[in-house]
């Protein structure tokens, strides 16, 4: 019966200590997942706009396409803090304005010649670009645990852009019925986990709710 009690009483101190650790390991998770990312300010410049971008059927006709160097620092700083095995998307770019949008509600109404150089003349030229968050997203490349990631940035042309698109469709006598102005946030996604990304992913009107951590601009040194 002592060996019985004693057998017992080591599986509940085992059971225990393991409690113990695992609260651990996800306090340390959260906060290293949590924890800012950080880019350098020379990352918010130099942004191209691109038409007709190689990303696929289900990609942008027109897009903002970042410096190479910020979605490879972001990438690496993701994967040191998670070290998954991760999967890039078919390229780095903000979605300005998706082929399905054209399609669906503006082709016949607007060509992506002048979309181009509506872009241009609200600023999405040369635009201004602030860090938001980098955010987490479950479930977008296949299955429930997956992991999305992305950087979330505040790009006041691209509303402007877009509100000006609605404006113009809606003068024009199309597209208005098909195509929301505030359907696209500026994200930049950037890896996944799992079996990669299924199709251009798409950041919503409601992106912000899947932020888990600052993204900070590095201080001068």
């Amino acid at each position: 019966m002592a060996r019985r009690r004693s057998a017992l009483g080591k599986i509940v101190l085992g059971l225990a200590v393991l409690a113990v650790l695992s609260v651990l390991f996800l306090r340390t998770l959260r906060e290293t997942t949590s924890a800012p990312y950080h880019l350098p300010a020379a990352h918010l410049t130099g942004w191209e706009l691109v038409l007709d971008p190689p990303l696929g059927p289900g990609g942008p006709l027109l897009a903002l396409r970042p410096p190479r160097e910020l979605p490879m620092a972001l990438f690496q700083e993701v994967f040191a803090r998670t070290m998954e095995s991760m999967n890039p998307p078919a390229g780095y770019a903000v979605s300005i304005i998706l082929r399905s949008e054209f399609s669906d509600g503006l082709a016949g109404v607007v060509t992506p010649a002048e979309l181009l150089e509506l872009a241009r003349e609200t600023g999405l030229q040369n635009p201004a670009v602030e860090p938001r968050c980098m955010a987490v997203q479950q479930g977008l490349s296949g299955g429930p645990s997956d992991r999305a990631f992305f950087a979330l940035f505040d790009v006041p042309a691209l509303g402007a852009f877009r509100e000006s698109v609605g404006r113009l469709a809606g003068e024009r006598g199309g597209g208005t019925a098909t195509f929301d102005p505030d359907a696209l946030a500026p994200a930049v996604y950037l890896a996944a986990t799992g079996g990669g990304f299924r199709g251009w992913p798409v950041a919503g009107a409601a992106a912000e709710q899947h932020c888990v951590a600052p993204l900070e601009v590095e201080p001068a040194s």
